[in-house]
């Protein structure tokens, strides 16, 4: 490499590092309470799941562990990349914490189905189709039938739709991202979104990760934690979800009109 190619990779890896720099301080004070909610997320999965133990355990009760700590972790790995001004790729992670938390629901206490996921083997194939998993753990949660419908595509499947939509590139969504294009010119920046877009982006992707993580934390409450601890479980839940919908109506009021 020349001495002048090797000076042009320093520029740009200069200029990558300070706008990564900016994006840590904009979206660091932006994305505050945000990002305190994914920290109660993630505190009130421990704090649940430790609920749990020491008790009998159970091949269930040893599946739904292991997902619920790889749920809390993609959910902290989304809000890295949101702090760090990659909204676009928080959208993955997100993806994987909904497939992980309606893999919990679908199982639940259920034996059979836990060492039916123990021992796939299928490397071509995953557990279960989404969408079946879905429908499968709404009805193990009681929210079965057509009058359900509705919710389930709206506040379930709906959003794994748009994450996805981001996850697998999908044109639709993808040609309004990174590059701006008109007649005159083509306009784009590597690194961090530092746009307005990418600001209710990642806000976008943060809240919805955590309404994702209910499906799991409810079913491994009642189907794992000792009955004598539900209160302490349910009040931990409740506190969540009161701060998560005090956030989500902030979010909406500022950027939904």
């Amino acid at each position: 490499m020349s001495t002048n190619e090797s000076d042009m990779n320093d520029a740009e890896n200069s200029s990558l590092e300070a706008r990564e720099a900016q994006a840590l301080e904009k979206y660091g004070r932006l994305y505050r309470q945000a990002g305190q909610l994914t920290a109660k997320a993630q505190n009130t999965i421990a704090a649940i799941v430790s609920l749990a133990y020491p008790s009998q355990m159970t091949q269930a009760k040893g599946v739904c562990t292991n997902l619920m700590v790889r749920i809390s972790n993609e959910l902290r790995v989304v809000r890295l990349l949101c702090d760090s001004g990659y909204p676009l790729q928080a959208y993955s992670p997100a993806a994987a914490l909904y497939e992980a938390a309606w893999t919990v629901a679908c199982i639940g206490d259920d034996e059979t189905e836990a060492d039916k996921w123990w021992t796939h083997s299928d490397e071509k194939k995953s557990y279960d189709q989404v969408r079946d998993l879905t429908d499968r753990g709404l009805r193990k949660l009681g929210f079965a039938g057509e009058k359900h419908q509705a919710r389930f595509e709206r506040d379930y499947f709906g959003k794994y739709r748009d994450l996805c939509m981001g996850k697998h590139i999908n044109p639709i969504f993808q040609r309004f991202q990174s590059v701006k294009i008109s007649p005159e010119s083509v306009n784009f920046v590597f690194g961090p979104d530092l746009s307005a877009q990418g600001e209710r982006q990642g806000l976008w992707v943060m809240t919805t990760g955590v309404s994702l993580v209910y499906p799991a934390l409810w079913t491994f409450l009642c189907f794992h934690v000792p009955k004598t601890l539900h209160q302490i479980g349910h009040e931990l839940y409740q506190a969540l979800e009161q701060e998560h919908l005090l956030i989500d109506s902030e979010f909406r009021n500022k950027y939904e009109p």
